[in-house]
């Protein structure tokens, strides 16, 4: 007779995670709170998730990323399967979907569109994440976008306001130095360009009060 210890484990968590959200259930006053207080424990279990998956070997890392038994037992498959689907997963009721629509909560695995993010293209996201973090105490997110423009566009245009200047290495790709040279003016953002990016000191003499980042593509 086989031991199946393990599908036993499982059950019993699952039955108590059932019986918790029941006990909360009753103590909810409203729809939007239980989507609200579900949404706080998806954030707070991934946050989990990263912590431990970065004391990991990086050969694990790679290979599982922040795939655990859950999600085995959750899609029954021992790798992430791919989502294909336009849109996000089904949502579980009318304020569900307005909550996360809303971007006021985020529900795993309701994603709005598949262009923006899906349990696959998330799964990446957060293996990389986990990967480059290894060495970090602290919690590492990661974004995976269609193109190296968009990834450089997201990782700028974030820290700017209009007025503010950023300094930046004159040795990067050429659609990177028209998006800041032509493009970012428009919107009152200014770049200094660093002629010598291996010299400190020329770094130093770009910085002002209004610097908000210091940009350096390492490949060059």
């Amino acid at each position: 007779m086989v031991e199946l210890s393990d599908d036993r484990d499982y059950i019993s968590k699952k039955i108590l995670e059932l019986e918790d959200e029941i006990n909360t259930l009753k103590n909810l006053k409203c729809d939007e709170e239980y989507f609200r207080l579900r949404s706080e424990k998806t954030i707070s279990k991934r946050n989990k998730q990263m912590m431990e998956t970065k004391k990991k070997s990086f050969a694990t890392t790679s290979l599982w990323g922040l795939y655990g038994k859950d999600d085995i037992h959750r899609f029954k498959s021992m790798v992430l399967p791919v989502f294909s689907t336009t849109t996000g997963a089904s949502y579980d009721s009318l304020v569900d979907a307005s909550l996360t629509l809303s971007n006021q909560t985020v529900n795993d695995p309701n994603k709005i569109y598949s262009r923006i993010d899906n349990n696959t293209i998330d799964h990446l996201a957060m293996k990389l994440a986990a990967i480059e973090g290894q060495t970090i105490s602290e919690i590492t997110q990661g974004l995976c976008v269609s193109s190296g423009m968009a990834a450089i566009f997201l990782a700028t245009m974030a820290f700017l306001k209009a007025g503010d200047h950023f300094a930046c290495s004159s040795r990067i790709y050429g659609g990177a130095e028209q998006l800041f040279n032509i493009t970012y003016p428009k919107m009152d953002w200014q770049v200094d360009w660093v002629p010598e990016p291996w010299n400190l000191d020329r770094w130093n003499e770009k910085i002002t009060s209004k610097t908000k980042f210091l940009y350096v593509e390492t490949p060059s």
